[in-house]
């Protein structure tokens, strides 16, 4: 992940309003899949068992934990469902995180 991190570029769209997309590797979205990443392992579950779960390949679960692929709001919901953890309180706990972090810059 390190040797992505360095060598990777910030992939950005440009909105119609100029405002660019967040990246992969934005602090807050890393902050996000670490979460996800901590759900998973208090599910008891391994990346393949939730890939299983999901009907999609492992590859699925490795690459949105290594933020190779971003994961949109229903995939989001599908993904902690399948880890049988409540998406209501995965969204709190990442805007408590995000607000914390801001209060910290």
């Amino acid at each position: 992940m390190e040797a992505c991190l360095s060598t990777c570029t910030m992939q950005r769209s440009i909105q119609p309003a100029g405002l660019f997309l967040r990246s992969l590797h934005f602090p807050d979205y890393q902050a996000m899949v670490q979460l996800l990443v901590q759900e998973r392992l208090t599910a008891g579950l391994t990346q393949r068992q939730l890939a299983q779960r999901l009907g999609k390949p492992h590859s699925y679960v490795s690459k949105i934990e290594v933020s190779e692929r971003r994961i949109d709001l229903m995939e989001l919901i599908h993904y902690l469902r399948a880890m049988r953890r409540s998406p209501a309180r995965f969204v709190k706990l990442a805007v408590a995180i995000v607000e914390h972090a801001e209060t910290e810059r």
